[in-house]
């Protein structure tokens, strides 16, 4: 399951702002009741994820100085200096700086919990 974290980071974006947007406009003007907004951005939350999961296969390949790194509350955040990337196998491409944010998605815990419990299984 993904983390609540996880599934707002998109109301963040241009899709989940207009989003947010368009329910306020339908809210002020009585034609939903907030209620209704409520069930609607849990329903993007969740079919947002979901979406790009299945949909989206690209990778990205990078070599770059780490300039600052942290991870707070299932956030990490990069600062990367004198980036050299290419997507799948495109054309490599430069940047003097980039920022990268990664959200937890919650997916490794199964993962962990599964090693747990082989530990613990007694062995005969």
């Amino acid at each position: 399951m993904e983390t609540d974290l996880a599934q707002h980071h998109y109301r963040g974006t241009s899709i989940g702002l207009s989003l947010i947007e368009t329910l306020d406009d339908l809210i002020r003007d009585q034609r939903i009741t907030p209620q209704l907004s409520y069930k609607v951005l849990a329903a993007f939350d969740k079919e947002i994820v979901r979406t790009l999961k299945r949909r989206i296969q690209k990778r990205m390949t990078f070599k770059a100085q780490c300039r600052t790194y942290g991870f707070y509350d299932d956030k990490w955040k990069f600062e990367l200096k004198d980036v050299k990337y290419r997507l799948d196998s495109g054309k490599p491409m430069e940047s003097a700086r980039l920022s990268i944010s990664a959200i937890s998605s919650g997916a490794d815990q199964g993962k962990q919990r599964k090693a747990k419990k082989k530990q613990k299984e007694p062995t005969d």
